[in-house]
């Protein structure tokens, strides 16, 4: 009863805070205070200058402000111009036309900027009034845009996924690798659902362009299932196959619009390369990226002291709100575990004997809840503590739960009331929340199906990080 008390307790005064307007880090901070003061009288003070201390001092941490100011110089430079510019004539011609740029921008860009919010801006700036001008559904053109938009937290240089290493203490770089595979295959099946709707109502594109890539992924599935293949090599086969079929179709236009991108998709290849290879960590790839974006920002001419300073301000308070989160978190779970709830939630759901799928519906369940209400980090950070011994207990890989983690708290960046990119879509769109909520809904089902599938094959995240040297 005590516990089921103060639970209450803390639940009652977080959502107090939160609906009155208080910053999420300081509705923790101020929670985690109350509930120290109520449960366990000790110097607050004390303990939170040492919590606070030790939230912050993580060398692993100092790349998380480095990868924000990477997507904050590309974001504020005409680089992200030239990237849409450059994928639009590969995107153009499939089933439901330009309606991919808004995946394959978000994808490429996700790689970019580490930040859901980002992604879903910048994209969206430069798809918007095109796709709008060429009379897009504006269901699909939000929808789209909102689903795609997530993939800033899957695909790597993820900021989320950096605060989920350092709470449990995983190797970030482990954790890039494994997610890169599971982020191009959600990526591919937002494109999938987006052609099939392009079939069904004749939206622009050229089907016929497509049928050589069904029969291969046709072949190379069949392949896959009698066990031919290792799975590395069918995803070798499959990147294989796609170049070749660019290069078939390929005009001396879109060789030119290749060199658009070359610059943007160089820059994130030898970020994630020298993870990949061991040559740097997280920290210096991030900072090896900030140089490079500064770099060609100078070569396109694009650099200037206003956008050198907007991008610093930008990433400063970028980060500053993402380290006050991650203060109020520790001190939270600091407070909580005085009052044993973490024990106690443990021991209720060890009691119900739950097998390790039960165990992975009822936590798929419960983020997408906790997701109506808190933000991504938020929801990562405050519940770890709890979680993760359920988690171990059950056998499950952390490495594979990660990518697991980072799509399940992607599907909340898209569901109401508190949906970060329903709200950046809101402001940038002018529709009401109720219309963009509904226009994600397809992709939300996509993204259930996603996970699905990567319970089913945890490989999809698992064979990068066994290969990793």
């Amino acid at each position: 009863m005590e516990e089921a008390w103060a639970i209450a307790i803390f639940l009652g005064v977080l959502f107090v805070l939160l609906g009155s307007g208080v910053w999420v880090g300081g509705a923790l901070l101020g929670t985690a205070a109350v509930g120290m003061f109520l449960f366990k009288p000790v110097a607050v003070g004390d303990r939170m200058a040492t919590i606070v201390w030790a939230q912050q001092s993580s060398w692993t941490l100092t790349a998380l402000p480095l990868f924000v100011w990477m997507g904050e110089i590309l974001f504020r430079t005409r680089l992200s111009e030239t990237l849409f510019r450059g994928i639009s004539p590969f995107m153009a011609p499939l089933p439901g036309g330009l309606l991919h740029v808004n995946i394959g921008a978000s994808a490429i860009f996700a790689a970019i900027s580490g930040s859901s919010a980002a992604t879903v801006a910048t994209v969206g700036k430069m798809s918007i009034p095109e796709l709008r001008r060429r009379e897009y559904p504006e269901r699909m053109i939000i929808g789209t845009l909102a689903g795609a938009g997530t993939l800033g937290l899957l695909i790597p240089p993820s900021i989320s996924m950096i605060i989920y290493g350092v709470t449990i203490n995983e190797s970030i770089e482990r954790l890039f690798i494994a997610s890169m595979i599971p982020g191009l295959v959600l990526a591919a099946m937002f494109m999938g659902y987006v052609a099939i709707w392009g079939l069904v109502r004749g939206q622009a594109g050229e089907p016929r362009k497509l049928i050589p890539l069904g029969v291969i992924a046709a072949v190379l599935a069949v392949v896959a299932w009698t066990g031919l293949l290792t799975t590395g090599q069918v995803f070798l086969a499959a990147a294989i196959a796609l170049v070749g079929l660019l290069a078939f179709h390929m005009t001396r236009e879109l060789f030119w619009r290749l060199l658009d991108l070359v610059p943007v998709l160089l820059l994130i290849a030898l970020v994630i390369a020298s993870i990949y290879t061991g040559l740097a960590t997280a920290t210096e790839a991030a900072a090896i990226g900030v140089l490079l974006s500064f770099v060609l920002a100078a070569i396109y001419r694009s650099l200037s002291w206003t956008s050198f300073r907007e991008s610093l301000i930008g990433a400063t308070r970028t980060s500053a709100m993402i380290m006050l989160i991650l203060m109020g978190s520790g001190f939270l779970s600091l407070a909580m575990g005085f009052t044993g709830i973490p024990r106690g939630l443990a021991s209720t759901i060890g009691g119900w004997n739950l097998s390790p799928l039960e165990l992975i519906a009822m936590l798929t369940v419960f983020y997408i809840l906790l997701g109506c209400f808190l933000d991504g980090i938020s929801s990562i950070v405050l519940t770890m503590a709890v979680i993760e011994p359920l988690v171990r207990q059950a056998g499950f890989d952390m490495i594979w739960f990660g990518v697991y983690l980072m799509i399940v708290v992607e599907m909340a960046q898209i569901t109401p009331p508190i949906g970060f990119n329903l709200f950046v879509l809101q402001g940038m769109t002018g529709r009401d929340i109720g219309f963009i909520a509904r226009a994600a809904i397809p992709m939300f089902l996509v993204m259930c199906v996603f996970i699905v599938l990567l319970v089913l094959v945890p490989d999809l995240a698992l064979w990068l990080p066994s290969i990793m040297k």
